[in-house]
């Protein structure tokens, strides 16, 4: 819930100080970023339940 609202701030704060090109930007690296937050947060998870 917190990384969702963080997300839609960092979303709008770009696109207000950098434009369209910012907006634009940020939508094709968001995907990736989820996708390498995901991860991270599976493989911490699962370690720390090993453990």
């Amino acid at each position: 819930m917190i990384t969702s609202i963080y997300s839609i701030v960092d979303m709008a704060m770009v696109g207000q100080y950098q434009g369209p090109e910012g907006t634009a930007a940020l939508a094709v690296v968001a995907p990736i970023w989820n996708i390498i937050y995901s991860l991270g947060l599976m493989m911490g998870i699962g370690g720390f339940c090993i453990i």
